[in-house]
């Protein structure tokens, strides 16, 4: 095939995906059929995606620094203008630009390009990720500083849970207001901004109205319909748990029933349930290249509950 980028630099990205799995004089065969791939494609059509690609896979690849730094110079020189561009296409463009300052070792310039791309785009964070995973593997083959790297990384995907608790016997309110104050704390410190979880009464609920308060998405997982989650985790424990529910569930990003069998046990469901958000907050950090988290109100001297058992299985 001639004359089609994409399918030109398939195979140069399977090669680059051989030379990421695979070690020693193989890995780097790899990598050069990738950046002969890259560069072939590039002759071809002069698309930019395959010119940055052909010079960082031959930096990975151990080809001399003059090729390198001279297929980042020339895609650095022929990069298209910015204007009149949607903000996807202006975001790649000056991430190329970002990657070219990289390879020829202008971090400086690197960060404002970057800077840039990430302003017209910000909420592209699967595009975001792939970026700042190009940009470690070039670092850390040239041994060089990631610190920087990190003011530009997604916000992070989190599972939370807590204990269930009666509306007629809370926490004291010095405990209570501690609390709202550490949960607070621990979505900004940990730039949080998916929460995957339940919404029982108490401490559910609780974190998820913080979550939405802080700006996060909430994404709903509940082991049974809603009416019937209701009427076993929420109304009996008096209140007003059934607003806050219903307050909740209508600013949820996205919800989720796992009622997989009515013969189910009650106690499965919640372990399905908990199970399904903590995979999906794991998902969406992998899809980010960012580390999950948990998010737990947890008392150590209740045994055996459902939310200890989450604590366990998330480690």
């Amino acid at each position: 095939v001639r004359n089609h980028e994409d399918i030109m630099a398939l195979g140069a990205r399977l090669s680059k995906d051989l030379y990421l799995a695979t070690s020693g004089a193989t890995s780097k065969q790899h990598g050069l059929n990738s950046a002969q791939q890259y560069e072939a494609a590039y002759n071809d059509t002069r698309g930019y995606y395959s010119g940055i690609n052909s010079a960082t896979m031959a930096l990975l690849a151990d080809m001399p620094e003059d090729i390198v730094k001279s297929r980042a110079l020339h895609i650095l020189e022929t990069l298209p203008p910015t204007k009149n561009l949607t903000p996807t296409d202006y975001y790649f463009i000056e991430a190329t630009r970002a990657e070219c300052f990289l390879l020829l070792d202008n971090i400086e310039n690197a960060v404002k390009s970057l800077r840039l791309a990430f302003e017209f785009d910000p909420l592209n964070y699967t595009a975001h990720a792939t970026s700042l995973k190009q940009f470690r593997l070039i670092q850390r083959k040239k041994q060089s500083d990631m610190s920087w790297l990190e003011m530009f990384l997604p916000p992070r995907p989190a599972h939370f849970a807590g204990h269930i608790w009666n509306y007629d016997s809370p926490p004291s309110k010095p405990l209570y207001e501690n609390m709202l104050v550490n949960i607070s704390d621990a979505i900004q410190k940990n730039d949080i901004g998916y929460g995957f979880g339940a919404l029982a009464a108490g401490a559910d609920i609780v974190i998820a109205e913080r979550l939405i308060q802080e700006g996060a998405e909430l994404h709903v997982i509940l082991p049974s319909g809603a009416d019937s989650f209701v009427e076993t985790s929420v109304r009996p424990f008096g209140g007003d748990w059934v607003p806050r529910f219903a307050a909740c569930m209508k600013q949820a990003t996205s919800t989720k029933i796992m009622d997989l069998s009515s013969q189910a046990k009650e106690e499965d469901l919640y372990l399905i349930a908990g199970n399904v958000a903590m995979g999906q907050a794991i998902i969406k950090g992998q899809q980010f290249d960012v580390e999950a988290a948990q998010v737990l109100i947890l008392d150590d001297s209740v045994e055996d509950s459902m939310t200890s058992l989450h604590a366990a299985q998330w480690q």
